[in-house]
């Protein structure tokens, strides 16, 4: 998984726009006073831009810490969180004994028992995303703001939650009682699913919740 996610990384640093609204407009604002000639120019961020390194250093620091200490919604859910992604981190540390010991898996067969999990990411990350999109467009048709919290409808989350617990009694249960090997891993990839669905559900309204905060911590 780490590697995985270092090759994403990678990837995402080359490929993926800039998004973070000081930065862009200060791009912006550079290219109009090379066309203008106007060194007079300056962006609504100007100010913030100036900040020193430690400031930008303790406001990122405390900001967070802030937000999970004195904000409920936004401790509740990174507690529901921590402990659906510890409970998968568990999961793989059980892999390396239960196929090998369990169904007889040598080391090479061992290691493809963490691809269940990694294609229930995939796609829980695609089927949540495109019922955001659908929201999203929904609510564009409508004249209604869209806002983060929208996803936070029965509809997203009670699927994903309740595919938690079945993909971990399917795990548990099958293994216990030497049940084909499949089955344990269409538990774990309906536990990954799961888990991503609470991810895209839980995570925008934390963001967002701290994009509002910005300016009061």
């Amino acid at each position: 998984m780490k590697h995985q996610a270092g090759v994403i990384t990678i990837i995402a640093f080359f490929t993926l726009k800039e998004t973070y609204a000081p930065v862009i407009l200060e791009k912006r604002t550079a290219r109009l006073r090379k066309e203008t000639g106007n060194p007079n120019l300056r962006s609504k961020y100007d100010g913030v831009a100036q900040i020193t390194v430690a400031e930008r250093f303790k406001v990122a620091a405390l900001r967070p810490m802030k937000l999970l200490i004195f904000t409920p919604i936004v401790s509740l859910m990174s507690l529901y969180i921590a402990v659906t992604y510890g409970i998968l981190y568990l999961l793989f540390t059980t892999f390396s004994f239960v196929y090998a010991q369990q169904y007889g898996f040598d080391e090479g067969a061992s290691g493809t028992t963490f691809l269940p999990a990694g294609i229930g990411m995939m796609l829980g990350v695609a089927v949540f995303g495109l019922m955001s999109d659908v929201v999203v467009k929904k609510n564009n048709a409508a004249g209604i703001e869209h806002r983060p919290e929208a996803r936070l409808m029965p509809r997203f989350v009670l699927p994903a939650g309740l595919l938690l617990p079945v993909g971990l009694f399917m795990y548990g249960w099958t293994v216990y009682y030497n049940i084909h090997w499949i089955v344990p891993m269409l538990g774990v990839l309906l536990f990954s699913f799961g888990l991503m669905g609470i991810m895209v559900s839980l995570l925008g309204p934390n963001v967002c919740h701290l994009s509002r905060t910005n300016r009061t911590l």
